[in-house]
């Protein structure tokens, strides 16, 4: 009796355990069927593989195969690990051995954006002397009725900067009211431009006067200029379709070139045009642009008072990373970077630059004991934009006295609120110093630089100006060991926009004549890329989602026509660019769309 009662004990046990078991399965399979892993969710919307993917990630890693599933990329690794994924209607791309590069960032594109300030149609003056300019100015005149508005483009140069006056032009224009535009920080007007205009900006900082008879000398700058430049633009009547289509195309030509987020100031009327393409999900790259609202504004404390802190705001596609002011500093071109590096010659020549030996300095007027009165200006305005919460970046700065004092704002802005980790930065790099460099690293700064100050025919003019001490200059090679991830600007149009033809410009160092600038701070291509995608990305504060080919980031990438790492470095910017992918969707096929034409629609703006 006792042994059948044990057998029976074990049997029950035995179903116990059977019974135990598979409800533990059943409830795993459950578990499994309602949180599937994410891989297989859903197919991959698009594969390459066979390739060379330079993931541009902290250890530069190379893989053969990525795939990319609702704008991300799902998996980034072996041909063995990616293919397996590939569904019904996955997009397969055989790669072939070519190279994949993230996709391309611009920090600093001028005419990227339709709707900002342009001086299309607008009468372009030379002004070699006063006598003609004014000539200029009466063969445009017999053209308008009396009374009417005449607004000219002038060329910045020793005389319209420093010699020209309003009574000059009231010998030209009696009857006309006129104003000749030298850039967006600096006008002049006649007396009957200075009447119709005094009452928006009298008083203001900017308005310049004769220092004999204190009344207004007709030049215009800073925050007076501002009001003018911004308050006075008319916007087209058929905006939402003109430019709209405008912005299309130039998208269209960026994206042949690679590129796949675009970075740079936006006016009024370029952010309505960038937010209805956005609305209407025809954006073919991402857009992440630094508002002007306040630039030249002697209201700023009052608009963002009102309007608060947008810094941020946005999606992965358009994304405000917040505002710009003016440059501290002018052009090299016209003589205008504000530096402390001695010029060979005193440039203010009639008709020539327009600067003296130390630079313009736009921020501030020098007084007697050298130091700077900042009072009404840019400098003030970055601290106001830091008061209440704003970043700032996409600021001109070409010379180091404009890096430090651009710096300097940052700096005490810092004190009332922390500015680092917020994508502070300003642009250009042409005059950088290693005590500057290093405070950049400090305060989390970042600093853009352009291949276009090495080539473009800035050396030429710049040698006139420095000597030797040009090969020194844009130290891309000197930042990189201090610490600082610099990055990679375009600031010019055309085939020289194209990253590729930047990349080899900071590799090489050669310009198109097969002159050599400062061959000491040639950087590695690898550097030069990372420039251009990874550290790029920190501008904006993308860095987590864009810039590298890793898994849960954006799928951004360029497949080139060759192989990035072996091709001779002279070669680089001769590289195609086969396809361009935005977030998984190729919006550049080259075999599709051909060679696309750049045109002429970007300028060479400072």
């Amino acid at each position: 009796m006792r042994k059948s009662t044990t057998r029976g004990t074990m049997r029950r046990n035995r179903v116990w355990i059977s019974g135990l078991f598979l409800a533990l399965t059943w409830m795993a399979s459950m578990s499994l069927a309602q949180s599937p892993p994410a891989k297989v969710l859903a197919y991959p919307q698009l594969i390459l593989h066979n390739g060379k993917i330079l993931t541009v990630d902290e250890n530069f890693a190379i893989v053969q195969a990525v795939a990319v599933r609702d704008g991300l990329f799902l998996e980034v690794g072996t041909n063995r690990e990616v293919l397996p994924l590939t569904g019904p209607d996955t997009r397969v791309i055989d790669l072939q051995g070519r190279s994949v590069v993230p996709g391309f960032i611009d920090t600093h594109l001028h005419g990227a954006w339709a709707g900002n300030i342009s001086k299309r149609g607008v009468k372009n003056l030379r002004f070699e002397t006063v006598e003609k300019g004014l000539d200029e100015i009466r063969e445009e005149l017999v053209k308008h009725a009396a009374g009417e508005w005449v607004v000219f483009s002038g060329l910045r140069n020793n005389v319209t900067v420093s010699v020209l006056t309003r009574s000059d032009l009231d010998r030209a224009a009696p009857s006309h009211p006129i104003r000749i535009m030298l850039d967006t920080a600096m006008s002049v007007v006649n007396s009957k431009g200075w009447e119709e205009i005094r009452s928006k900006i009298e008083g203001l900082a900017g308005v310049k006067l004769d220092p004999k008879t204190g009344e207004p000398n007709g030049h215009i700058r800073g925050q007076a200029n501002g009001v003018l430049l911004y308050e006075d633009i008319v916007w087209p009547a058929d905006w939402e379709t003109s430019l709209v289509e405008r912005q299309k195309e130039t998208f269209r030509r960026l994206n042949s070139q690679g590129l796949t987020t675009n970075i740079g100031r936006a006016q009024g009327l370029s952010i309505s045009i960038l937010r209805k393409l956005w609305k209407q999900n025809e954006l073919t790259l991402r857009v992440r642009p630094s508002i002007e609202f306040i630039m030249y504004n002697p209201e700023a404390n009052s608009y963002l008072k009102r309007l608060g802190n947008l810094t941020g705001f946005g999606d992965g596609w358009f994304k405000i990373i917040g505002l710009t002011v003016g440059p501290p500093d002018g052009v090299g071109s016209r003589g205008g970077q504000l530096t402390r590096i001695d010029r060979k010659r005193d440039i203010v020549d009639p008709g020539g630059p327009a600067f003296n030996m130390i630079g313009e300095n736009k921020w501030a007027m020098s007084s007697s004991d050298g130091s700077w009165d900042t009072a009404g200006t840019e400098y003030e305005t970055v601290l106001i934009a830091n008061r209440y919460g704003w970043s700032v970046q996409s600021v001109h700065a070409q010379g180091d006295l404009a890096a430090k004092m651009m710096l300097d704002a940052i700096e005490e802005a810092n004190q009332d609120r922390p500015t680092k980790g917020r994508n502070f930065g300003f642009d250009h790099g042409v005059m950088r110093s290693e005590e500057d460099i290093k405070r950049a690293i400090d305060l989390g700064v970042t600093m853009s630089f352009a291949a276009k100050y090495l080539f473009a025919g800035s050396p030429d003019d710049l040698i006139w100006q420095f000597g030797e001490d040009v090969h020194r200059f844009t130290p891309v090679k000197t930042a990189i060991d201090l610490g600082l991830k610099p990055v990679l600007e375009s600031d010019t149009g055309g085939y020289r926009s194209a990253s590729l033809w930047n990349i080899e410009g900071l590799v090489t160092r050669t310009d198109e004549n097969g002159r050599m600038w400062g061959s000491r701070e040639a950087i590695s291509r690898e550097n030069a890329l990372r420039m251009r995608t990874a550290w790029a990305a920190y501008y904006s504060s993308d860095q987590d989602v864009l810039g590298t080919i890793e898994e849960g980031k954006f799928g951004d990438l360029v497949v080139l026509g060759g192989d990035y790492l072996t091709v001779p470095a002279d070669e680089l910017a001769e590289i195609p660019i086969d396809f361009t992918i935005v977030g998984g969707k190729i919006v550049y096929d080259r075999a599709r769309d051909g060679l696309i034409e750049m045109g002429t629609s970007f300028s060479f703006a400072n």
